[in-house]
């Protein structure tokens, strides 16, 4: 179990400089045509690592989504592309976290620690499960909440229903026998 863990959690410095190369590559202004070539060959290189595990997610999960999205990876981080979008290689990538068995907490985003800010284009991402979870705890509140509030009613109603009752001298509906109602409860 951990061992399969850390082999999972080796991808995420190789999905992370993917991500920072492809980042760098469309919104960085190069001073000369070598630095521009040097980060192409670098995330290409890293785009190179991770394509084979999205190529893998196509072949476990049977999704063709993970073809198109290992052909988007190799489109836009190739040495030789001349455009990047950023954009593109970001959801390619994270719509196979799932299958990476690797979560949007894992990757992160990119952080300048000079402003303290993530970088408009690189906020992390959030999981949709995490997301559905967050989304049940707030109905579990709510039902929990209503829960509470008709018990608290229910339980200050009936007796001073009985009081008003028992003013007027009207007659108190008999209660059924508290043994048919155990038993009842029982069966």
């Amino acid at each position: 179990e951990y061992k399969e863990r850390i082999v999972h959690l080796m991808t995420v410095p190789l999905i992370q400089s993917t991500l920072y190369y492809a980042h760098i590559r469309q919104y960085r202004k190069f001073k000369d045509e070598n630095e521009r070539q040097k980060a192409s060959a670098e995330g290409a290189l890293y785009a190179a690592s991770i394509l084979p595990l999205i190529h893998f997610c196509y072949e476990f999960d049977g999704d063709t989504r993970s073809q198109e999205d290992s052909h988007i990876l190799y489109q836009n981080m190739k040495a030789t592309s001349t455009t990047t979008d950023f954009k593109a290689v970001k959801m390619a990538i994270e719509r196979n976290y799932y299958c990476l068995r690797i979560s949007c907490d894992d990757i992160g985003g990119l952080y300048d620690p000079l402003t303290k800010e993530y970088s408009t284009h690189d906020w992390p991402c959030v999981d949709p499960f995490k997301k559905d979870i967050g989304d049940m705890e707030t109905t579990l509140v709510t039902i929990l909440g209503l829960i509470s509030f008709l018990t608290v009613v229910t339980c200050c109603f009936l007796p001073c229903r009985r009081r008003r009752l028992l003013k007027r001298g009207e007659d108190i509906p008999p209660v059924e026998d508290d043994n048919q109602i155990m038993l009842h409860a029982e069966s």
